[in-house]
């Protein structure tokens, strides 16, 4: 792990680092998938997303369409014994938020 990158509502994101061949990737650590059914729901269906999206891009042929690769799914359980999910991506520079905020400023309407 090289540094905490964020929080959001299923998890933690930080930034790591493969030990042989020192590419960057975020990992997402997801520990309370298996609360709720709906949690579980909700993985799964970012992970189908996810996967889908990155089929989207390799077809969209101008190259406009981007998201994270997802690399490996990680099932583990953390200290207490409950079920975690680490989801490795690729590491991008910036969060969706950031890219919809900038293209609202510049006019970037597509």
């Amino acid at each position: 792990m090289l540094r905490f990158l964020g929080k959001g509502s299923y998890g933690q994101v930080v930034l790591g680092k493969c030990r042989h061949t020192g590419y960057k990737v975020a990992i997402k650590l997801v520990g309370s998938y298996s609360s709720s059914e709906y949690a579980t729901v909700k993985l799964v269906r970012e992970i189908q997303i996810m996967r889908g999206l990155k089929d989207m891009a390799e077809e969209d042929q101008r190259g406009h369409l981007f998201t994270p690769e997802l690399h490996e799914l990680i099932k583990a359980e953390d200290t207490a014994g409950k079920p975690v999910i680490f989801m490795v991506m690729e590491h991008v520079e910036s969060d969706l938020i950031s890219l919809i905020k900038l293209g609202s400023k510049s006019g970037f309407n597509e």
